[in-house]
């Protein structure tokens, strides 16, 4: 399971994971130059296991993140598998 919230430090969108034989939260990536005081919104497209979070920049202008969800997807090479890129 993923959490996106914002960061109390700096103020950008901070992505934390919870693994199912795990207690604990983890950290897994700061989207640089976010705004963690607006709204975001995180999608999955369970057809092509990509997952999209929406979020504001410093300058309240919307911005899209990608990421590969699938290990088996070789077709998107600027999307490493697990990774978050802009765009």
């Amino acid at each position: 399971m993923r959490l996106y919230c914002g960061g109390t430090d700096d103020n950008q969108v901070h992505e934390l994971a919870y693994a199912f034989n795990d207690t604990l939260w983890t950290y897994r990536f700061s989207f640089p130059n976010t705004n963690g005081n607006a709204g975001f919104v995180s999608g999955l497209d369970d057809s092509n296991r990509r997952a999209q979070l929406i979020a504001l920049n410093d300058a309240n202008d919307l911005t899209i993140w990608n990421s590969n969800l699938s290990v088996a997807r070789t077709d998107v090479k600027q999307l490493a598998y697990g990774a978050w890129v802009e765009g």
